[in-house]
């Protein structure tokens, strides 16, 4: 008759506490909770209550003091909690034990967010993605600054997902609101915001004994002062090596000689040793090695190419022609009788000896100028052009390299002759 009586009380209570709607905050929540454990509370309820209490202080107060809690257990029983105008919804069911908040607008939403640092890995940048998605389409702002930190956070090996900070710096009314993701602890930083109509990032790498592995950043332009103030925090970190600061110097002194357009993607990046700066029509490098900075400047546009290497000599090799042939040939807007120079100018430098090969001047005619190539002292001069669409090439040879070019034509038997004739012609020269 006990146990009868004491297991009708116990499913009364249970049915009161599942009827009524319980206040939202911490000392209700632990009292209902030690009620549901003193009735046979099931796992998956408790669970969910495990849940809660691990999230729910951390939310802000005005989301703890106006919001409906849902808590769903195995038995698919429900508790509700409320506090306020329950504009905030708090659902958390068994099977996923998932904390989910619900914001009342967009705006409560990013308040929300910026209120404190979120988890940080691709799943919930995404899921932050999606769920601003909710509220009507993204900003041009917020969707291409996802879309930057999703392509380049996800291309970042484990190491450095698992510990790393992600800043998406908005503006918001003439004030820079920041979302801060935070992975570990946050070694990597990235900061991403939006200017001029164009996603903006920056990134630093510093290794465990505060040396520069990494950093790099967007430029809307190229130019000293930009140069100089990512020197400047570099060396307000203590990140900035002399050999890093004799690369920032160089690109400096050989800046005004670069032709730089504006309104361009500009990728700068620099180590220890190394910058470069990069966009799609041209590559710049500076390397530092043994005191002595290594310089190259490479245009993926050939207007620009031509401009910059008119009267500026190329080593002359057949490797080397060929390399620049296969550069010319992945520029843009090259026009095809420039690609058929090129080819006319390796075949005929191919199929000369070797003694004109290697004391050679090159002259390759172009819409707007010449490209020159030298080996040795250029004493023997190679010339390819155009007229009337018509592609030749004409060969100057000096005495001696048309005497030594006459060899592979001259039978076996005469070889040792050669010296004597070779005397005589230097003697009449």
């Amino acid at each position: 008759m006990a146990d009868t009586f004491s297991l009708v009380l116990s499913t009364w209570k249970k049915k009161v506490l599942l009827s009524q709607t319980h206040k939202l905050n911490i000392d209700s929540l632990n009292n209902v909770k030690k009620s549901w454990e003193n009735l046979g509370m099931d796992e998956g309820m408790g669970k969910c209550f495990k849940e809660v209490m691990k999230n729910f202080p951390n939310e802000p107060s005005w989301v703890m003091k106006n919001a409906q809690m849902i808590l769903k257990g195995d038995d698919g029983k429900v508790l509700s909690f409320a506090s306020g105008e329950k504009e905030w919804k708090i659902n958390v069911s068994a099977g996923d034990y998932k904390f989910r908040v619900k914001a009342p607008s967009k705006s409560a939403y990013l308040a929300r967010l910026r209120f404190r640092q979120q988890p940080l890995s691709t799943g919930c940048l995404k899921k932050v993605e999606e769920d601003l998605k909710t509220f009507g389409p993204l900003t041009p702002a917020e969707n291409s600054c996802f879309e930057m930190v999703l392509q380049r956070f996800s291309k970042k090996p484990d190491q450095i997902q698992n510990n790393a900070q992600i800043k998406l710096i908005f503006d918001t009314d003439g004030e820079n609101v920041e979302y801060v993701f935070i992975s570990g602890n946050g070694d990597y930083k990235m900061d991403v915001t939006y200017s001029s109509g164009q996603p903006q990032y920056s990134e630093l790498h510093v290794s465990s004994d505060n040396k520069l592995e990494n950093f790099s950043c967007s430029l809307q332009t190229l130019d000293v002062g930009n140069l100089r103030e990512i020197e400047s925090k570099l060396a307000q970190l203590d990140l900035l090596t002399d050999s890093l600061k004799s690369c920032f110097n160089h690109l400096v002194d050989k800046l005004p000689e670069c032709i730089i357009k504006n309104n361009l993607q500009i990728d700068f990046t620099c180590d220890e040793q190394r910058l470069s700066v990069n966009s799609k029509e041209w590559k710049i490098n500076a390397q530092s090695n043994d005191g002595k900075v290594d310089f190259t400047f490479k245009s993926e546009i050939w207007e620009q190419f031509l401009k910059q290497n008119k009267g500026k000599p190329h080593e002359l090799t057949v490797e080397k022609l060929k390399e620049v042939r296969t550069q010319v040939r992945n520029m843009s807007t090259v026009p095809k009788r420039v690609n058929d120079t090129f080819n006319k100018a390796v075949n005929v430098f191919c199929e000369e000896t070797s003694y004109l090969q290697k004391n050679a001047h090159l002259v390759i005619q172009c819409d707007g100028g010449e490209l020159d190539f030298i080996s040795g002292k250029g004493q023997n001069k190679i010339e390819i052009f155009y007229t009337d669409d018509i592609i030749d090439s004409k060969v100057f040879r000096t005495w001696l390299t048309f005497i030594l070019s006459l060899h592979k034509h001259i039978p076996k038997a005469l070889p040792p002759i050669i010296p004597i004739i070779l005397r005589l012609v230097l003697s009449c020269l």
